[in-house]
């Protein structure tokens, strides 16, 4: 116990030390200077004196709690971790200030926004700005050129709020509406719709999720695999050395609490996958670059992960592999 009083002296994040009534024992220097007292007057004050309390077994700051209320500019993650000492219980907390983390990343991201929004107006904006001067500018245009140059600024003009509506999509997407329904009659109904897909599960599989919301995210990835192996041209037939149209497979696979569906494909593989979930980026010339982007909020609002990876067990084609995990239970 000494050596460990001594290691975490040293430490700058707040460390606690609570007994087995969660009751403070000891703490470092950082906790006097979180609490703006000397730790020592806290001593034998419980969690949630101190502005702690525990939900499902995690501990976390109670923020109707006065002393919480002064680090509420903070976000804190706190870890914890339990020892013995002489048969008594103890729980250790280590209070990690990840402010300015979540601060760095949510700059990155109004970064990341501000530069797609300039990229795209401007592409609308410079064309319509160049075709109004030139009317202005060349009264002696005749009719049909008149109406060539308003219909261009009419089309980027629809383009630009095409894009905007896209963008609000994004941002107004509804929490999922939970129902149960047999994932295998979903997906073989999304094979019936889009056709050339094969999908591996038949027998029922009962899941509890928004079934609109998963069939839009299924419907997407399906969609570009099929885009994909267009864009790589046909698969070669070995046996006719002919060519066909490949079919999408769909694999389903379950474990104790997870369900995970992935959608193959045989196409070009991903050249950036860096870019792959950002808002309007895409590599195709019609593609809208929304559709990743709001599959993956979707996946994410129903406690899930959405994947997209390079397929390693092609030998003689490449292709990609969309991997949607979704949990069984939710909490």
């Amino acid at each position: 116990m000494f050596l460990l009083y001594g290691l975490i002296e040293q430490l700058e994040s707040p460390v606690l030390i609570l007994d087995k009534n969660d009751q403070l024992q000891h703490a470092n220097p950082a906790v006097s200077r979180l609490f703006s007292v000397p730790w020592q007057t806290l001593k034998q004050k419980s969690a949630q004196k101190l502005g702690l309390i525990k939900l499902n077994g995690f501990w976390t700051f109670d923020e109707k709690n006065p002393l919480s209320a002064q680090n509420s500019q903070k976000k804190w993650q706190i870890r914890q971790s339990e020892f013995k000492d002489n048969n008594n219980n103890y729980q250790l907390l280590m209070l990690n200030n990840i402010s300015q983390e979540l601060q760095k990343n949510e700059q990155q991201a109004w970064q990341n926004i501000i530069r797609i929004l300039n990229h795209e107006v401007r592409n609308s904006l410079t064309p319509i700005s160049a075709l109004s001067q030139n009317l202005l500018e060349m009264p002696d245009l005749s009719p049909e050129q008149y109406q060539q140059a308003i219909t261009i600024i009419d089309s980027r003009s629809n383009n630009l709020l095409a894009f905007i509506d896209s963008y609000s999509d994004l941002a107004k997407l509804p929490s999922p509406t939970y129902q149960q329904f047999d994932l295998a009659e979903l997906l073989q109904g999304v094979a019936r719709l889009v056709q050339q897909v094969t999908v591996n599960l038949s027998s029922p599989l009962m899941i509890k999720a928004d079934k609109g919301q998963l069939e839009q995210v299924l419907l997407n990835l399906i969609k570009n695999g099929k885009e994909a192996q267009l864009a790589n041209g046909k698969v070669k037939d070995k046996k006719t050395m002919g060519t066909l149209a490949k079919d999408i497979e769909v694999q389903v696979f379950k474990t104790g609490q997870q369900v995970i569906i992935k959608v193959l494909d045989q196409g070009c593989g991903i050249a950036n996958s860096a870019n792959l979930f950002v808002p309007f980026y895409t590599t195709k010339e019609t593609g809208s670059g929304i559709g990743l982007a709001l599959s993956r909020q979707i996946i994410s609002n129903h406690q899930g992960e959405l994947t997209l990876n390079n397929r390693t067990d092609l030998a003689d084609t490449s292709g990609a592999v969309a991997t949607i995990t979704l949990p069984l239970v939710y909490k």
